[in-house]
């Protein structure tokens, strides 16, 4: 065990993570060896070495110290390309090989991540639940639905996700408890 004795920072709006930039939002306590996990608004992840100073993406939606040994599982809801689907789906990181960015959508372009949130356990993560607001369309009733993300599957992270809905989300914010 490597004593963690630097603060890893965050530049949130030029999309740069290291130990270097302490005027910055400060994310967690790590060491030298460690390694940061990035994904960015678009749906990519990256996994890098931790420096004083390295590019994550441009509007980073996730950036935090990766230890191989914790089982994180991420819960993601994002949009395919311009105007796709709304997809949703739950997954684990597994392996991976530093500095490749892995695809966590399909790929298309203008793909954009609306809500990632990151639990220890799966049943912390089945309990997650969102409310989706729909942007006003002819004929549509409901403008905001529930979803509940024990609804579906942990699986790996190329698993595309399973549709939410196929009209045009406004925005998501975490359901209020009862």
């Amino acid at each position: 065990m490597v004593a963690s004795t630097e603060t890893l920072y965050v530049d949130e709006k030029n999309g740069f993570a290291g130990l270097g930039l302490k005027r910055e939002k400060a994310i967690e306590k790590c060491s030298r060896l460690d390694d940061i996990i990035a994904i960015s608004q678009d749906g990519k992840m990256r996994v890098l070495k931790v420096s004083n100073k390295a590019f994550v993406g441009k509007r980073p939606v996730h950036v935090a110290v990766f230890r191989k040994g914790e089982e994180k599982i991420y819960s993601m809801i994002y949009r395919d390309g311009r105007d796709g689907a709304v997809l949703s789906k739950r997954f684990r990181i597994g392996g991976v090989t530093r500095d490749k960015i892995y695809e966590l959508g399909r790929g298309t372009a203008g793909t954009r991540v609306f809500y990632l949130v990151v639990h220890d356990s799966e049943e912390e993560s089945a309990l997650n639940t969102v409310l989706i607001h729909l942007k006003p369309a002819l004929r549509l009733r409901n403008v905001s639905r529930l979803f509940q993300f024990g609804e579906i599957a942990v699986k790996g992270r190329g698993a595309k996700g399973n549709i939410v809905t196929k009209h045009a989300v406004d925005r998501i914010v975490k359901a209020p408890r009862e």
